[in-house]
């Protein structure tokens, strides 16, 4: 049904699925970075917070993401966005087409400059087509 879904409309939604305890575990670890004054968030959430990456990993994430990408796939890249009262933006639709790379290559078809001093290229089109973008949690953490 999710395979199915994407293959139509280009997204689905699913049902929550992570416990109480799981998403106050993240959210803790989540506030535990700092973010820099003034930032909107976090670029390398994988790196920075354990408890995120795990959930990257972890048979629920994998479970919807292999019907779709195959047993290969892997999470590349994460990031974590502060919007609260005092940062706040407005976002139109659109599509990220950079990734998060670990070196900088210069190959043909392939667009790179850094992000926040992280290495990151724009692709081919065939290479975004085997990619997908999983928004497991929107948590408020407001009054922490």
């Amino acid at each position: 049904m999710l395979v199915r879904e994407i293959e139509i409309d280009g997204f689905a939604t699913i049902d929550p699925y992570l416990d109480s305890d799981s998403i106050e575990l993240l959210v803790q670890d989540i506030t535990a970075v700092n973010i820099t004054p003034g930032r909107a968030g976090i670029r390398n959430l994988l790196a920075l917070v354990p408890s995120v990456k795990r959930l990257a990993q972890s048979p629920e994430i994998r479970s919807l993401v292999e019907p779709i990408l195959g047993n290969g796939a892997r999470a590349v890249r994460g990031i974590f966005f502060d919007k609260n009262p005092t940062t706040n933006w407005k976002v139109p639709w659109h599509q990220d087409l950079t990734i998060a790379v670990k070196n900088r290559l210069d190959l043909p078809d392939y667009y790179p400059w850094l992000k926040e001093g992280i290495p990151h290229v724009q692709p081919p089109k065939a290479i975004l087509e085997q990619m997908l973008t999983a928004l497991p949690v929107k948590v408020c953490l407001a009054n922490r």
